[in-house]
């Protein structure tokens, strides 16, 4: 059994990810789900590239 170094949680090891440099942080599965997710959301996305325009479309087709 583990603790969750985030949401504090007890819960069986193999529910878990062992993070971190020196393997001292773990965090649940539901953390690191959650984690993952905001990464997603926080950054604007970068769709000007690949000639798409604005909306994301390709801006070659008219």
């Amino acid at each position: 059994m583990k603790i969750c170094t985030r949401c504090g949680s007890y819960k069986p090891d193999r529910m878990y990810y062992t993070i971190g440099p020196n393997r001292r942080m773990s965090e649940c599965i539901a953390c690191n789900v959650q984690r993952k997710r905001e990464a997603h959301v926080q950054r604007p996305r970068l769709n000007l590239h690949l000639g798409r325009d604005r909306t994301g479309r390709f801006a070659r087709i008219p």
